[in-house]
């Protein structure tokens, strides 16, 4: 099964990020075209500064995912994910320790040493803005 992690924060203008129902959307076809089975987890109005138990979608997928409910997981891309670096490497670690298969918009995201100090970076940059 693959999770699909939308989250938008209520600080953004409108039109300035993509929807949760885009997000939702592109998670769905993504799972359609992979002909797997798929579970939403949403987090709408929540700041992705916010730690992981602080965010009930975040919380419960991270759950699913150390019962082995969920081999896969997509969100449109690393800022709606997270925006603190301290997070994205705790979920990297996690992903990396049970296999979970990666996906944004942009196609499959690799988890070795220099697409995490990328996304490191990302993350750093994303909690800035």
């Amino acid at each position: 099964m693959i999770g699909i992690y939308c989250r938008i924060s209520k600080e953004k203008g409108e039109g300035k990020d993509r929807s949760i129902d885009d997000q939702r959307l592109l998670g769905i076809e993504l799972a359609s075209n992979l002909g797997i089975d798929y579970e939403v987890y949403i987090d709408d109005g929540l700041s992705g500064t916010l730690a992981i138990n602080d965010r009930p979608a975040l919380y419960k997928l991270v759950g699913d995912i150390n019962d082995n409910k969920i081999k896969m997981f997509y969100c449109y891309d690393n800022s709606r994910l997270e925006r603190e670096p301290e997070i994205y490497l705790t979920l990297s670690k996690l992903f990396i320790n049970k296999k979970i298969k990666c996906y944004t918009n942009s196609g499959e995201v690799v988890l070795n040493p220099e697409s995490i100090l990328l996304g490191t970076v990302m993350s750093a940059f994303n909690y800035l803005i």
